[in-house]
Order: C-alpha cells, then structure tokens, then sequence
C-alpha cells in the first residue's frame, strides 16, 4: 500500500485520484477472494470429492452473492450523484432505503434457497459423497444470507462516498478470522474438532457476520444513516430496482452459466470439476484490479454526472484503462508462466493441474476484455443507466459461451474446447458493450457539441 501511495504522488491530479480510491478497493477485494482460497487449500487436505463438493458449493454461493448487486450497485450510483449535488440528506435517505430493501431481499432468497438447495445441487450433477459434502456447506453458509445482503447495501453507501479505508480494514479482519479459524475447524487443532467441510463453512461464516455487523455500526455511529429514515419509501425502493436489477442481472449471469459449465464439465470427472473451481477462483485473484477499478471509475462517474460535469466521464474512463492495462499484462504473463504452479498447490497428485492449467492461461488473456468491459460499463453504472450491462452480458453468456461449451464437450468429448468457450464469451462480453457505448445517449450528445466548436 505504501508504494501504491508513493507511486500516485507522482501522477497528474486524476490518476492520483483513480490510484488512491482503487488501492484500498483492491486490498478490500483480495481480502474477499483470499477467503476462498484458503478455504480450498485446507480442504485439499480432506480429498478430491471434498476439493469438487466446495468448488461448486462455493460457485453456487458466488451466484447467491451477486444477487446482492441489486443493491449494492444502484446504492453506489445514488449515493455517489448526491454526493456530486453535496446533498447529505439524499445519502442518508438514499442508504437507509437500500439497507431495508437489502434485508427484505436477503430474506426472501434464504427461504428460496434454503428450500431448493438439494434440488439446485442435484441438477449440478452432484451425487453420492460429494453432494452430501456441498449440501453440508451450503446449509451453513446460507444462514447468513440476510445479513450478506443487508452488508453489501452498506459497501454500496461507502463505495459511493469514496470512503475505501472502512471497507479495506473490515475485509482484511474479516480475511484473518477466517484464516485462523479455517485450519483449527477443519482439520481439529488442539481443542476444536475436526469438522471438515462444515468448519469451513463455519470459518466462512464467521466472517461474513463479523464484517456485516462491523459495516452497519460505521454507518450508524458515523452519522451516514439516520433512524429517522429507516422506514418504506416505495419512490426510493423504486429507483433503487430500476438501476439495480439489470446490473444485478449481469452480474448473476456470470456465475450461473459458469454452474452451467460446472454440470457440462462433470462428465470428465472430480479432477476436472476442481480444476474449473480453482481456476475460477484465480480468475478472481486476476480481476481484483478490474472490480478496484470498476468501482472508481462508477464511483467517480457517477459524482461528475451528478454534478453536471458529463464531460470529465470519458477521459477519466481512458485513464483508468490505461492504468488497468498496465497491471493486466505484468499479471498475464506471470499467470501464464506459472499457471501449472499456482494449480498444484491445491492438488498434489497432477490431475488437476492437466486439466486446468490451459483453462488459467486462457483466463490471463482473455481477462484483457473482462477489463474493457467493466471500464465500460462504469459509465452506464455512473450514469444509472445499466441496461446494456445485462444485454451485453446476456449475450456473451447464454447465446454464445454456454452453447458452445456444450457444443466442445460432446463433439470433442475433451474439456479443452470448454475452455476456449469460456475466453470467447468474454471477448463478446466487450464487442457488445462497446456497441452500447458507442452509441450511448450522453456521450453523442458531448460528440455534437464538440463537431459544434470544431
């Protein structure tokens, strides 16, 4: 973090800006995706079928949890265009809307879930051994549920305000809880009991209800919300569905055709199935600049839209690709070298290295266009406008990535053409969303005034 900070100091004023809000972002998101990790690598020591069962329990859990992007997202963009305004009373009300709202929807889908897991498990392909693991984990985990949602509505208040340094401390506390608590519940240290699979859900947990209860006390005691608003707002509630759903539709789109491709992969075996889970999770440790940058940029856009300064959006979203794009190739070529490298930490008989270590390699790369895309989409985020982020989505997913890796899976009857499929979809991902961008309402409206003064 210290020579993060060093760096900026030697940039222009918006770099500095981009690089200081990313930066605890990213330590923040790291922190989140480590927690995964870890739990895979003390897992790996309770076998292959244990490996398998929490790679697609946690996959099915990523699906859940991107369900609170409903909120979290359209939370960010009000709260950022009010801060724009300098209105503090629309953020408080604009908060306590999106924290009640997060309750309600946490709640209703922990009774949906909860009631349809084995069926949702089932239609996975789970059987035997590793559903009875998978199921193990997910009952625990759900029973946070409304809590995680309710959690992700207050990230939504700080990512919007800019305030990185609350969630950065948070996450990193919440990543070491988990951290310590993994191995003594897994594995049974000194007095704890060996309870495998559920210790880790229960170390997962933990920390997730550690972090939410944290998260709504800063709101309170700082003065971000006030009780008085905390009551229904239909007119609120509203605004925050009509931004958040169709962001929240790509982002669950994502993680559900990936429990597709869990159920296309299956028929090649345990090995195979983990080598996707692994491989995803790394995807993730290879996007945490992508998600920092996401939200500066969203966050940012969202203040100059909200304060009438429309045409700051797109130089600061070429400023941020610049720096993302630097990250991102230092990150594919290491990622490329030692893909092999990374996979047998968790599997130390191979079989998943050779199934998943071309799997990374083309993530490394295809990862560019997952950068595109989101520095896109940040416009239509800040703008409040996110429709074309779940067409763009919808398209990439369900009409070319999902055919075609079932389409490589019977015909070539290898996961290798799976694999391809899934760094194709990303590729389309970013041609769509560069045709809404191209196209968008306020940049043509910039483009006119500028042919106007030429």
């Amino acid at each position: 973090m210290a020579l993060w900070y060093c760096l900026a100091r030697l940039m222009d004023k918006e770099t500095k800006q981009i690089i200081k809000m990313a930066g605890p972002i990213a330590v923040g998101i790291a922190s989140f995706v480590l927690i995964h990790l870890v739990d895979l690598y003390w897992v790996g020591y309770l076998g292959e079928e244990a490996l398998a069962a929490i790679c697609v329990a946690g996959g099915f859990l990523f699906f859940v949890f991107t369900l609170t992007g409903v909120v979290r997202t359209s939370v960010t963009t009000l709260v950022s265009q009010a801060l724009g305004r300098e209105d503090e009373e629309e953020i408080s009300k604009v908060t306590a809307d999106g924290l009640l709202l997060a309750l309600l929807l946490g709640s209703f889908v922990f009774v949906v879930a909860r009631l349809q897991l084995e069926n949702l498990l089932q239609l996975l392909g789970l059987a035997g051994k590793t559903f009875e693991l998978a199921n193990q984990y997910c009952s625990i985990m759900f029973l946070g549920i409304p809590l995680w949602f309710v959690s992700e509505g207050a990230v939504g208040h700080f990512f919007g305000r800019g305030k990185m340094v609350v969630l950065m401390a948070v996450v990193v506390s919440a990543n070491l809880l988990n951290a310590i608590l993994d191995p003594l519940l897994i594995l049974g240290v000194g007095p704890f009991p060996a309870l495998g699979i559920g210790g880790a859900a229960i170390a997962s947990l933990s920390a997730v209800l550690m972090s939410g209860l944290t998260y709504i006390f800063v709101l309170f005691y700082r003065g971000h919300v006030r009780f008085i608003h905390l009551c229904f707002r239909w007119q609120g509630w509203r605004k925050l569905l009509y931004i958040g759903l169709p962001a929240a539709g790509r982002e669950v789109g994502r993680p559900l055709s990936n429990l597709v491709l869990f159920r296309v992969v299956a028929c090649f075996g345990p090995a195979t199935v983990a080598a996707l889970g692994i491989a995803m999770r790394y995807a993730g440790v290879m996007g945490i600049y992508i998600g920092a940058l996401a939200v500066t940029l969203s966050s940012l856009a969202g203040r100059n839209i909200g304060a009438g300064k429309e045409e700051n959006v797109e130089p600061l979203l070429i400023r941020g690709l610049q720096i993302g794009l630097i990250v991102h190739l230092l990150q594919a070529v290491m990622m490329t070298i030692f893909a092999s490298t990374f996979l047998s930490l968790f599997d130390g008989s191979g079989e998943v290295v050779a199934a998943g270590a071309n799997l990374l390699r083309i993530f490394a790369w295809s990862s560019t266009f997952v950068l595109c895309t989101h520095v896109m989409n940040a416009a239509f985020k800040g703008a409040g406008e996110t429709g074309p982020i779940f067409l763009s989505s919808f398209f990439a997913n369900w009409i070319v990535q999902v055919p075609m890796a079932c389409v490589a899976a019977w015909v070539l009857v290898n996961p290798l053409g799976v694999w391809a499929a899934l760094g194709l979809g990303h590729a389309c991902e970013a041609v769509a969303a560069g045709s809404f961008y191209s196209t968008y309402s306020w940049r043509q409206s910039l483009d006119e005034s500028a042919q106007e003064v030429g």
